[in-house]
Parts: C-alpha cells; structure tokens; sequence
C-alpha cells in the first residue's frame, strides 16, 4: 500500500512540475531543442502581444531572439536559473523600436501569422514550445478567466486533433478549421469554472 501511495505522490509531483508556469529557466532552455525554443518565444510573443497588450513585442522575432538568448546562457553560466521570461524581456528593451524590415511580414488581426496553417507546418517540437511559451506568458495575465491546469503535451494534442492534424499524415487538416487562430483554438480547452454553490 505505501508503495502504491509513494508512486501516486510521484504522478502527482511530476504532473504539477509539468503544469507549473515558470519551470522555464536557462536549464530548461539548454536541454530543449531549437524548435521547442523558438517555438516557446513565439507562443510566448504571440500572447504577450495580443492578449497581454505588451506593444513592445510588436517588432521581436522569434529567431533572432532565440539566438541572443542562447548565446546569453551560454555567455553566463550563473544565469541559468533566470527564467527565460526574464532574458526575453532584456533582449526586448535592448531592441531599438522601428518600423517593420523591407520585407518583412505584416499580419493585421489579433493573433497575426498564429493559424492552423502554421499549426501543421510547424515540427512536433515547435508546437510544444509554442504552447509552453504562451502558457508561461498567459499564467501571468492577472483579470484572465481561463485557466490551463493540464501538461502543455495535452493541448498539443488537443489542438492538432481540433485541426484535423495527424500524426501519420501532416499534410491533412481540416479546410474549414484551418483559419482559426491557435490561442482561440487553445481557448476552448481552457479549464472549466466550476459553478457558484447555492
């Protein structure tokens, strides 16, 4: 019986590590690849932007900012337990503001280029960094009425399934869904409030 208790108390430590906003240091930063990094710092913009109203992200990418940060790790050690929140916000206030690069994308409407296009185009990585990145920023959204309590892993599967996205066949997806924005998809697997008691 203890046995059977002690691996209960180790599920439930491991799921709320893995659902724990936060959890995104320069360890973590260093263990994931490429495409969960810039995925998490585009999922991370993407709601700072449009559901944070954090303007200053308007002109940061994802690719660019991905190499700074990991040159910074890299440069200072010492810093690995700053969270990756922390380092993107100091590349952001180092940037100079200014206009949009000659061709360089302009998406109008909330949410931008964030579609189930670039969904399904996006490797596996990417779209579990996307989803780390934009719960990381959303759990600091302090009026936000949703709340995610799941593993990142789970609304990835989640989305890609309300897309029409599988596994064995990434070209598929689902025509009439495909427009919807990946926060609003995200949206309807928040969790759910429980009724006021009468």
């Amino acid at each position: 019986m203890k046995k059977v208790a002690a691996l209960c108390l180790a599920f439930i430590c491991s799921f709320a590590i893995a659902a724990t906003p936060g959890m995104h240091d320069g360890a973590w930063w260093k263990s994931a690849s490429e495409d969960q990094r810039t995925g998490f710092l585009a999922g991370y913009i993407d709601c700072a932007l449009y559901d944070a109203a954090e303007k200053q992200y308007t002109a940061v990418t994802w690719n660019s900012a991905e190499q700074a940060i990991t040159a910074r790790y890299t440069a200072h050690p010492a810093e690995l337990k700053t969270p990756v929140a922390s380092m993107l916000a100091q590349y952001v206030k180092a940037q100079k503001p200014g206009p949009v690069p000659p061709g360089g994308d302009v998406h109008p409407g909330k949410h931008g280029i964030f579609d189930g296009e670039y969904w399904r185009q996006s490797p596996p990585e990417h779209r579990l960094g996307f989803i780390e990145g934009y719960l990381d920023r959303h759990a600091k959204i302090a009026n936000s009425t949703a709340t995610y309590p799941q593993p990142a892993a789970t609304y990835v599967k989640q989305i890609s399934s309300w897309y029409g996205i599988r596994a064995d066949d990434p070209g598929e997806i689902n025509a009439k869904r495909s427009p919807r924005k990946i926060a609003d998809v995200l949206y309807r697997f928040r969790a759910k409030a429980a009724p006021p008691a009468h």
